[in-house]
Formats: structure tokens, C-alpha cells, sequence
């Protein structure tokens, strides 16, 4: 069992070593706010998640212009073949929220990259 090539978590208990192991439950992985572009808005155009986890991931971000307003939420598209997940998401401040479905087989979830471009100050 402690073989390489299998990466598990163990748990030891005394004498006892287990193993965690069962279906995958759902990941939820939720960034906090950042200013993309100090000073100014921001478009974000794409979110490329870096992961195994292939269609059965959803992405929303959350954008507001001042820290004290409620945000609207923006719901990603379909992740595509460039494994990048499109979004419309305008404003100074975003938050992303990055789900993956209970049950889907994946093994890592690395971070993600944004694409965007500055916003104007209108």
C-alpha cells in the first residue's frame, strides 16, 4: 500500500493505517475579490481552469465596481477545446467561484488563469 505510483491520503489511528477512498464529492473552490486592472475596470473574456476535471466544472464570478456594492453574478460558459471557460464580466472588482461535480473523476486542481483586458473609467 505504500507502493508508489497511487497517490492516496492516509490516516493513522494507533496501531490501525486506512485509507480515504469512495466516490468524489463535490469541490468548491472560491477565490476572493481582486482588482485585475488597480485603479480601473477590467473585461474578463476567459477563465482557463488547470485541471483533469473535463465537463463537469461551472464557474460564476462575482463583479462589482466598489467594494461595498452587492455583486452580480456572471455565469461561465461550456468549458471548449482550448479548455478555456468563456465569460462576459465587467467591473473593478471580481470573485470567482469554481464548482466540480460530485462524482466526476479528477485528480487535481492547480489554480486557474485569467485572460482580461483594462476597462475604461466610464
Amino acid at each position: 500500500m505504500f507502493s508508489g505510483g497511487s497517490p492516496q491520503l492516509y490516516i493513522v489511528q494507533g496501531s490501525q493505517v486506512g485509507a480515504l477512498t469512495g466516490d468524489t464529492l463535490e469541490a468548491m473552490f472560491e477565490f476572493g475579490f481582486i482588482e485585475l486592472t488597480p485603479g480601473r475596470r477590467s473585461r474578463v473574456r476567459h477563465v482557463r481552469p488547470i485541471t483533469d476535471a473535463v465537463n463537469t466544472q461551472t464557474m460564476d464570478m462575482l463583479v462589482s465596481d466598489r467594494q461595498g456594492d452587492d455583486p452580480q453574478t456572471k455565469a461561465g460558459g461550456p468549458l471548449r477545446r482550448s479548455g478555456r471557460i468563456p465569460f462576459r464580466a465587467s467591473g473593478r472588482y471580481h470573485r470567482l467561484k469554481w464548482m466540480i461535480d460530485a462524482g466526476s473523476n479528477w485528480s487535481y486542481a492547480h489554480g486557474i488563469e485569467v485572460e482580461y483586458e483594462n476597462g475604461d473609467d466610464r
